[in-house]
């Protein structure tokens, strides 16, 4: 196939060239490269891509280079050759001769390393032979010639000078049994070694390759091979390479008995080509960056029409049963490509007629059919006559202003042209027959007609502006109709083998349907390419779709699969797409640019790339992967990771997860992950990636822990128990303490509180009152009246009993109190008689219940305004308790009296030397004191004279304010 289209491109006799530019990836200092000049290449062990430049070295993960230069630990910023050994280290061969090597991420040069320090001075140095013991064989430029073993460096170049000159040829030197190589071949070019060593044992010289085995011959001689200004010559697998200033020439197969020469970047100064791993094809040059020729592209597969006037764009594709492609463009000009090139179709017609071709058919005789906006040719399988299908006049005034647009097979092997107002068919053999729906007439509205398709159980499709169509009975029947409409505009249908449409549209991608229902949906979103679809193709069970951003590859099996697409990137002239065909393997692809050919990927899973972690930054430091216990300290971590791919590596898909977090694997296109705010615990960051052929790769690792602080560990929450059981030990210690004192106290409270109770008891019922009480019973019983006398007696006893009650009790309601209050009054009542009167106010809606007082409080206040008050006056006086409720749980007792007043009992005591306080009224203040604290409240005692405006006494007032509740 690779033949075939070489002598294609070779018989272009309309001018078909070569579009070269867009086979490669270029890369320049634009996108990382440290210069434009650019020599060695290596692909390392885990994938990476080195080059060695003008400017230093650079490594190449497929998105970003990364460039080292003496700052890193470089012997000379300019690297001519890459060689990694058998233990990975990557040796910088460098220009000044001094070696250094890269391995774990540092560089080991003769300042570091001490086995470097020995070598001996020298020009720069060719790429190393390896032996099966690990031993490196290194030769420069000036003959010095040495072996670096595991040990030692051993110096060969005086035994090496010895046996170049025994065995020298005209322009290489065999060597053998050096050591414990068996056969290491030097080339040399007049009096010095070149710096190209080839284990492979082919050689280069005077346009003739060499192979050298039990004896040296020529096996391949062509004139075209280069022989001035070799830059390098090398085999890569069964083809041999001659890098020149004139680009570079591949020799396929040349050991076959039919090579193939193919040129790529012609023109440019190539210094190295080299194969990875993938089969892509680098190229480094002289002042233009690398290039990069995908596996499976190779130069001079573009056809861009180049006959006069033509813009290069091809609109339509189509393959015939002969295997033909043809192609049809702009101006009405059409060509197709067969075994013996490609030849151009000059169509019947007005040649100054600029319109373009918009659809090739061929029909199971081989017959072509083309139409175009005035013209409807069909061509002879045998004779290529073309019979315009217009040309007679009842045909011509229908069909002048028509715009043909599309064509499909109909029944029994008619041909149905498409314009936008019906159709034509064409039945093979007989003149025109016009029997499209509406004829000659324009629809009603903006019935546009587009496309349409006449499957095998006789379904005529009709695709206008307002969809998907049924055409039975000179009528358009909705598709969907009785399901989900499908009103989007439509480019083309095609039918699988099972029976189901595939209907590509201008807005929402694809379409599959079966009888009238949609089974699958198929969009961006889905993996298609654009959900603008220009033209769709089939070939066995691969689906093709041209799109506005490129190639769509589909599988099918009764549903749509995607299997990849292709851009630019991937050799295309342009990624607006026109049509797309697909033969041998092989996908030819239009576009205004011209016809692409391009191999196709195999639809095969292909082997899953390697990934890396390549950063990880905790905060602002980059622990790399050695460092796995982490400082609480920071709170953002951001993992760095790259999967090595050369082919679409901005298609490559991550998946990710943390354990310890979340073991739900999430996907990333960006290679970088953030975790901010990490709680402190152990986790395993996991990540793997695919191709867009790929299955996921192994999972790369990266275990780490995050220390708790220390506040957070086991040793600090056991002190901080100790501490805290300390503190509650000290804290119930003292509550138990105060609580002590407390029940103490109120000890000494509730004993005082006894104490001023059985003095008060004492106070009321002291000798004095007794005597008095019974001498006024005696008075009564002498008088003999015995009423009186019993009266007094009655009131008496109660008043004994009640105060003996009282005593008994810490506290009682004021109902009981003033009852008791009232006994003591009457009962001095019956004593003074007249000079004695009382009053106990309490308002009606006071509920006495509610109020409580300690016994035997009031009484002393009472006796005070009588003996001191009331007594001393010789008309006696009146006594005044008022009750009321105070403000916020209080209440107040007042106990007015019109007596002497305070002032003047005071001088009158005086008077008669009596200096002391009343001891009932000291009791009595410190028991309501003692009450009221008991229940953490206070009272409120108050006593003041009371006076006219002159100042003259009216009397005594006493307030005492009460707690409650």
């Amino acid at each position: 196939m690779r033949a075939f289209l070489c002598l294609l491109l070779c018989l272009l006799s309309f001018g078909a060239v070569s579009g070269q530019s867009s086979l490669y990836r270029h890369y320049t200092v634009k996108d990382g490269l440290p210069g434009a000049t650019v020599y060695g290449i290596l692909q390392d062990s885990k994938g990476y891509m080195w080059f060695g430049s003008e400017n230093g070295v650079t490594r190449f993960d497929g998105k970003t280079f990364i460039t080292y230069t003496l700052r890193d630990g470089l012997t000379d910023n300019t690297v001519l050759n890459l060689y990694e050994d058998r233990k990975g280290r990557i040796w910088m061969l460098t220009l000044n001769g001094q070696l250094c090597y890269y391995l774990n991420n540092r560089f080991f040069n003769p300042s570091n390393d001490t086995l470097l320090a020995r070598l001996p001075p020298s020009g720069y140095y060719s790429i190393p032979e390896e032996d099966r013991k690990g031993n490196l064989y290194f030769t420069s430029s000036s003959s010095v010639t040495f072996i670096i073993t595991a040990e030692s460096i051993v110096d060969k170049s005086e035994n090496f000078a010895a046996l170049v000159n025994q065995k020298k040829t005209d322009s290489f030197a065999v060597i053998n049994a050096i050591g414990d190589y068996e056969h290491l071949l030097l080339s040399a070019y007049g009096h010095s070694f070149l710096k190209h060593q080839d284990s492979t044992r082919h050689f280069l010289h005077k346009q003739s390759i060499y192979e050298y085995g039990s004896s040296i011959a020529a096996i391949f001689n062509d004139n075209r091979l280069p022989t001035l200004k070799i830059n390098r010559f090398l085999t890569i697998g069964e083809d041999f390479w001659v890098c020149s200033v004139n680009g570079a020439v591949q020799v396929a197969g040349f050991k076959t008995a039919r090579p193939i020469m193919r040129t790529y970047l012609e023109g440019i100064r190539v210094n190295l080509v080299y194969r990875d791993r993938e089969g892509n094809l680098w190229f480094s040059t002289e002042g233009d960056g690398l290039y990069l020729c995908s596996a499976h592209l190779r130069p001079g597969e573009h056809i861009i029409p180049g006959y006069e006037n033509s813009s290069g764009n091809i609109r339509v594709l189509h393959l015939d049963n002969q295997g033909r492609i043809w192609a049809g463009g702009e101006k009405n000009q059409v060509f197709y490509i067969d075994i013996m090139g490609c030849r151009q179709v000059f169509l019947k017609g007005d040649i100054s007629n600029v319109s373009a071709i918009y659809d090739i058919i061929s029909d199971k005789k081989n017959a072509v059919y083309i139409v175009s906006n005035d013209r409807f040719i069909r061509i002879d399988p045998f004779t290529q006559y073309q019979q315009n299908l217009v040309v007679s006049s009842s045909n011509r005034q229908l069909l002048a202003s028509v715009n043909l647009k599309s064509l499909c097979i109909g029944p029994e092997e008619s041909i149905i042209a498409f314009n936008p107002f019906g159709f034509i068919i064409y039945e093979p053999g007989t003149a025109l027959a016009l029997q499209g729906f509406l004829k000659s007439k324009k629809p009603a509205g903006n019935q546009r007609i587009f496309t349409g398709h006449y499957t095998k159980n006789g379904i005529f499709w009709v695709a206008n502006n307002n969809g998907l169509n049924r055409f039975s009975d000179d009528t358009l029947i909705p598709f969907g109709s009785d399901s989900i409409p499908l009103n989007e505009p439509i480019s083309r249908m095609i039918e699988m083998m099972d029976g189901k449409l595939i209907i590509a549209t201008r807005s929402k991608g694809l379409y599959l349907i079966e009888g009238n229902k949609i089974v699958q949906m198929f969009s961006v979103a889905d993996g298609l390419a654009s959900d603008i679809c220009n033209r769709i193709s089939m070939s066995g069970n691969k689906i093709l779709v041209a799109t506005a951003r490129g190639v769509s590859l589909l599988s099918y099996d009764g549903k749509l699969h995607p299997v990849r697409n292709y851009t630019t990137k991937d050799g295309l002239l342009s990624n607006e797409v026109n049509d797309v065909i697909s033969k041998n393997d092989t996908l030819y692809i239009a576009s205004a640019e011209g016809l692409s050919v391009v191999a196709e990927i195999s639809s095969e899973r292909s082997e899953a790339p390697p990934i890396y972690i390549t950063r990880i930054l905790y905060g602002e430091e980059n622990i790399g992967p050695f460092k796995t216990v982490l400082s609480y300290l920071n709170k953002y971590l951001q993992f760095h990771f790259v999967a090595i791919t050369y082919q679409q590596p901005e298609a490559i898909e991550y998946r990710y997860r943390l354990s310890g977090t979340d073991n739900t694997w999430q996907i990333n296109k960006s290679g970088i992950v953030d975790y901010p705010g990490l709680k402190p615990g152990n986790y395993t960051f996991e990540v793997q990636a695919k191709k867009y052929n790929s299955d996921w790769s192994k999972i790369e690792r990266f275990s780490f822990s995050i220390q708790a602080p220390f506040w957070m560990e086991s040793w600090f929450y056991a002190i901080c128990m100790g501490v805290f059981l300390a503190l509650a030990f000290v804290f119930i210690s003292h509550l138990l303490r105060r609580d002590r004192l407390r029940k103490f106290r109120k000890l000494g409270v509730q004993n005082r509180m006894i104490q001023l109770e059985q003095q008060a008891l004492s106070a009321l019922m002291n000798p004095h009152f007794i005597f008095n009480a019974l001498n006024s019973i005696q008075h009564y019983l002498h008088e003999n009246d015995t009423l009186a006398a019993n009266k007094y007696l009655s009131l008496f006893a109660r008043l004994t009993r009640k105060n003996m009650e009282a005593v008994m009790k810490a506290e009682i309601n004021l109902e009981d109190e003033l009852e008791r209050l009232e006994l003591y009054l009457n009962f001095e009542k019956l004593r003074f008689g007249s000079k004695l009167n009382y009053q106990i106010l309490i308002p009606d809606n006071l509920d006495m219940d509610e109020f409580m007082i300690p016994p035997m409080v009031l009484q002393p206040f009472i006796e005070n305004a009588i003996w001191h008050g009331l007594m001393p006056k010789n008309e006696g006086g009146n006594i005044r308790v008022i009750i009321q409720k105070g403000v916020v749980s209080t209440y107040t007792i007042e106990i007015i009296d019109d007596g002497i007043g305070i002032e003047v009992s005071r001088e009158l005591k005086q008077n008669k030397g009596l200096t002391h306080t009343s001891l009932g009224m000291q009791m009595t203040f410190e028991r309501l004191e003692l009450w009221a604290k008991q229940k953490g409240k206070s009272v409120q005692i108050e006593m003041e004279q009371l006076s006219d405006e002159k100042g003259n006494s009216l009397g005594t007032r006493v307030y005492l304010q009460l707690p409650f509740g």
